[in-house]
């Protein structure tokens, strides 16, 4: 005869006896195991019966460097919520569970209709966790999926979201991770602030982050809070990162963009992102201008709150005129030069060679090579005129243009040519456009080894950013090859080029990572 059935007291994973409180379900232990493998729980399908801490976790919904959020049922309330939980659960160190902890602190002490609000905060059976509002729908990286919103309907998320960001700063609180990813929009329309998980107080440095230690999404955070000063960059670097969903959200890309973090980083220290109306030809003007303002490199020349940047915003959607100011000839200028030293560096010898008239036909030669590549950057980087050719131009547009015309007028100046033929490659790169790009970069590189030699500087420098849209674009044993030499020639030139050789590195580990080669790329 069958026993009769009993409560389930044991872990049926490992046998160990569940703690009280625990009907069914795992043991602790077993529990982490099983919830944050990322092979057994994949994100959306749905869980054993877990029982954890009054409520049932029912599915994954979202997963992050710290944590995993799960949709749930509270018991007794009878409600859906989300848990999130640490995901190293009992592995977890100090620091990260100090950060789960500072999350869910920060964010329980705010209450925004547009910030996912806070219900509990507990730890069960040695597990912090903490339950908020169910949010269904999708997030902003979701929704700008398939392209960039209509920038309408763009600025009135944005407003949004700053107000709400404008509250958690008046209360203290900083956020430094904001980006398309962490504001969920609801079947209403309406965007919710989440994911404060590298929150802080404006006016206490956290134990938990250290000097030279960057937090935060490379495309979105400011350039104060890259440099590793994260505990000095305050409530202007989340006005940035504002600017950085808002540009997201009009052209369907992060103001930055490239292969690795290290990219990333090196394009928003030295760079200016590509101007939104490149990206989209029929973006008003004036949301431009509020977009590039909040995407000062300098914090002061940013909206001084990102309260003001809503009142901005607001004008705009009321037809009224902004505040912001849009960039004049000579910060485009000093822009352009940030952007491209070394060429800025050719335009100012041109200069210099003109006004004090040397006669020396090399140097002439110089001269007129470098207003020829001033002339072509200024064609591919200028905004163009709707009405010029009776239709929209677009980026794709001038880029083609500029090469076709780089081509057939500068055969008889090749060194000319290669400078262009490298930056539009490098252009075509940035915007995922690989098929373009690569012979524009072979083709450069081929010239450099003609006119300066297979070991000079440029020659290895071009070859770099070749590798390493080669391994982007699926070629990893060409692009191990390619990064390989470039940084054996980049080497012979470290005190001058110290920077190329650094890029290089980085390209050349993260090519031996993509091909398992682990302990060479470390």
């Amino acid at each position: 005869m069958a026993e009769p059935a009993t409560i389930q007291t044991r872990c049926p994973r490992c046998g160990d006896p569940l703690s009280a409180g625990i009907v069914e379900g795992f043991c602790p232990r077993c529990l982490a195991t099983n919830l944050f493998a990322a092979d057994e729980s994949p994100r959306g399908e749905s869980l054993p019966f877990v029982q954890f801490a009054g409520y049932e976790l029912i599915e994954e919904i979202a997963r992050g460097g710290m944590g995993v959020v799960y949709r749930a049922r509270q018991h007794g309330l009878g409600r859906e919520v989300a848990v999130k939980l640490l995901r190293d659960g009992f592995l977890a160190g100090a620091d990260d569970i100090g950060r789960f902890r500072v999350e869910a602190m920060a964010a329980a002490s705010l209450q925004h209709p547009h910030i996912v609000g806070i219900h509990e905060i507990g730890e069960h059976a040695g597990q912090p966790f903490f339950s908020m509002e169910l949010i269904v729908g999708q997030n902003l990286a979701q929704l700008t999926r398939e392209g960039p919103m209509p920038a309408r309907r763009a600025a009135e998320v944005v407003a949004k979201i700053a107000r709400a960001v404008a509250h958690a700063h008046e209360r203290g609180v900083l956020h430094r991770d904001l980006k398309p990813s962490n504001v969920i929009v609801d079947l209403g329309g309406d965007p919710h602030v989440t994911d404060f998980g590298l929150a802080r107080r404006v006016d206490s440095e956290s134990h938990f982050t250290l000097t030279g230690q960057v937090l935060g999404t490379p495309g979105y955070m400011a350039p104060e809070q890259a440099l590793g000063r994260a505990g000095r960059s305050g409530p202007l670097a989340d006005v940035y990162s504002l600017g950085a969903v808002l540009y997201h959200l009009i052209t369907g890309r992060a103001p930055f963009v490239g292969e690795t973090p290290t990219a990333v980083l090196n394009q928003l220290a030295q760079a200016e992102p590509v101007a939104p109306c490149l990206l989209n030809p029929q973006l008003p003007r004036d949301l431009e201008t509020i977009c590039l303002r909040t995407l000062a490199k300098e914090p002061e020349r940013r909206y001084p709150s990102a309260q003001a940047l809503a009142d901005d915003v607001g004008r705009f959607l009321a037809g009224e005129p902004i505040f912001a100011r849009p960039i004049t000839q000579a910060e485009r200028l000093v822009r352009w030069c940030r952007r491209r030293p070394a060429l800025a560096a050719l335009v100012s010898v041109a200069a210099l060679l003109a006004v004090t008239l040397v006669a020396n036909r090399q140097l002439d030669q110089q001269r007129r090579e470098a207003e020829q590549v001033k002339g072509f950057l200024q064609e591919v980087l200028s905004a163009p005129d709707p009405g010029h050719d009776g239709r929209e131009i677009k980026v794709i547009d001038l880029l083609k243009r500029a090469a076709t015309r780089a081509a057939v007028e500068l055969t008889n100046q090749p060194l000319v040519r290669a400078e262009i033929e490298t930056t539009l490659g490098v252009t075509y790169y940035q915007l995922s456009l690989y098929d373009e790009s690569e012979p524009l970069l072979r083709s450069a590189v081929g010239i450099y080894e003609r006119e300066l030699g297979t070991n000079h500087w440029r020659t290895a420098e071009t070859r770099s950013f070749l590798g390493a849209l080669l391994d982007w674009a699926g070629k990893g044993p060409e692009a191990l090859e390619q990064l390989s030499r470039a940084v054996g020639d980049l080497r012979h030139h470290l005190v001058a080029h110290r920077l190329a050789l650094i890029s290089a590195m980085a390209d050349y580990g993260t090519a031996l990572v993509n091909l398992g080669r682990n302990t060479d790329a470390e």
